[in-house]
């Protein structure tokens, strides 16, 4: 899924990263130029760190963008406490996989403006 969504996004201009788990993910950050990314899509199941840790890190961090990046939680629980928790980890939104390229593209545009 990952790979095809990062095919996707390259065809449509975007410049990707992909992080293998969530300690990754908050490495990736962390390491990056302050504004590097705009945007990160977080899974809520991974692998060494999940992603609502890997959140809560990220915005825990003392950068200015880690407050203002854009972090949406992708996940196939739907249940409203999966939103709730992936909301109170400081992610923005919430992406159900299988993920609808349309919607997605919707939410990284208007994120993008």
């Amino acid at each position: 899924n990952a790979e095809i969504l990062l095919e996707i996004l390259g065809m449509e201009g975007f410049e990707t990263a992909h992080a293998k788990n969530g300690q990754e993910a908050l490495d990736f950050f962390c390491n990056s130029e302050i504004g590097e990314f705009d945007i990160i899509l977080m899974d809520m199941q991974m692998p060494v760190m999940d992603g609502c840790t890997a959140s809560k890190e990220i915005r825990a961090l003392e950068r200015e963008d880690a407050k203002t990046v854009k972090i949406y939680a992708c996940t196939a629980n739907t249940f409203q406490e999966d939103r709730e928790m992936a909301l109170g980890s400081g992610m923005d939104d919430f992406l159900t996989k299988p993920i609808d390229v349309n919607v997605l593209l919707k939410k990284i545009g208007k994120a993008t403006k």
